[in-house]
């Protein structure tokens, strides 16, 4: 019974702040192009800050830091490369200490540009 109250506790643990999960849930209801440029800020943060403490060794943790650099570029972009944009979405998934994240990443950018 222990070992199922530490995994419930494990899945309920929320990434983000629960205003800004609140917001996340809601925030493709109107047009909140700010609110959804706080979100991926914060999630870029979080991403980065796991990616610091990622149990890999260095090259390994640098190629998902180049990965995340360019997510962060693209994402920039007037006119990203969704295909490769999502490719590289998909990368950095694989990390089982990163995916909550990145399909949170993954879900804003999709929706905030219409895909």
């Amino acid at each position: 019974m222990d070992k199922l109250n530490v995994l419930v506790k494990h899945m309920t643990a929320s990434l983000l702040k629960q205003a800004s999960f609140e917001r996340y849930l809601s925030w493709g209801l109107k047009d909140r192009q700010g609110e959804r440029e706080q979100f991926l800020t914060e999630l870029f943060r979080e991403i980065d800050s796991a990616l610091n403490v990622l149990p890999s060794g260095v090259k390994h943790r640098s190629e998902l830091k180049e990965v995340y650099h360019f997510i962060q570029n693209e994402n920039r972009k007037a006119e990203p490369n969704f295909p490769l944009l999502q490719a590289s979405l998909y990368f950095l998934e694989r990390e089982k200490e990163l995916k909550s994240h990145v399909i949170q990443l993954r879900n804003i950018i999709y929706s905030g540009r219409g895909r």
